[in-house]
């Protein structure tokens, strides 16, 4: 699991990567995803505030900046998997905040929560092969979806090919599932949400995290660290880690059988 978070003079940028089948798209992306984005002049000329005419245009802009960011990586990640004869693949959540917008794009089962006035917001929609567009795209373009332990986007052996199943409809990598056909796609979901001052935080987790947890048990949970933290005169990064770091143990101690990550983002106000 890969995570990262930059910080410059135009914007805050944080991601989780979750992998599997491997490390190379999950490795991959952690190197150059945030570059490729960064190369964005949507990046450098928004400023996350205005009215609603320039607003939808940066809306736009940001949306199409990360779309190309995260298919750009992707394309690399292919050509690797291709040289090297890889198959491993990765999902990946994006928060980018802009002034006073947030930004969340992702692709996979990777998912981002925001605590507003103490309720939890969705920002992603998990990718799972199950949900109706994410069905009807794959079978479209002459695809299966089924059930073995899970919704799974299903390819069939040939040309050297092992038969296999893919619980996500939307990853990083996973040339299988990607070639010839393009059953699984690496576009994200793009939203904005304008933030306010009761927005205190961001969690990015993986579905081994949301695979045992609801999203209001875990903002309780960040919040409820995030106060113990500030009674002992902890900053703000080391309360961030803490409240990380009970979200993954409290997923362990509730059984999850997958790999976990959890990431955690505060909406400073001060």
């Amino acid at each position: 699991m890969s995570t990262k978070c930059l910080i410059n003079s135009t914007c805050v940028f944080f991601y989780a990567l979750r992998r599997h089948n491997g490390t190379l798209a999950a490795d991959h992306a952690q190197q150059r995803l945030h570059e490729i984005l960064a190369e964005e002049p949507a990046l450098r000329t928004c400023c996350g505030e205005g009215p609603p005419a320039s607003m939808a245009q940066e809306e736009e802009r940001m949306g199409a900046a990360l779309v190309h960011a995260f298919e750009a990586t992707d394309r690399e990640i292919l050509m690797r998997c291709r040289m090297e004869n890889g198959r491993g693949g990765a999902t990946g959540v994006v928060i980018v905040r802009i002034g006073g917008s947030l930004y969340a794009a992702h692709c996979g089962d990777s998912r981002a929560v925001m605590c507003r006035g103490g309720e939890p917001l969705r920002l992603t929609e998990d990718h799972k092969p199950n949900l109706p567009r994410e069905r009807k795209r794959v079978e479209g373009l002459g695809g299966r979806v089924d059930f073995a332990r899970c919704w799974r986007v299903i390819v069939d052996p040939g040309d050297g090919r092992p038969a296999s199943g893919l619980a996500v409809s939307r990853s990083f990598g996973d040339p299988d599932f990607k070639e010839p056909l393009h059953l699984v796609i690496a576009t994200p979901d793009v939203m904005r949400e304008q933030l306010t001052e009761e927005d205190a935080f961001i969690v990015l987790a993986s579905d081994g995290l949301w695979d045992v947890m609801d999203d209001k048990y875990a903002c309780d949970l960040v919040a409820m660290q995030l106060a113990q933290a500030a009674s002992m005169g902890s900053d703000g990064q080391v309360a961030a880690t803490l409240a990380a770091e009970a979200l993954v143990r409290a997923s362990l101690d509730a059984g999850t059988m997958d790999n976990v990550t959890a990431v955690v983002g505060l909406l400073s106000w001060n």
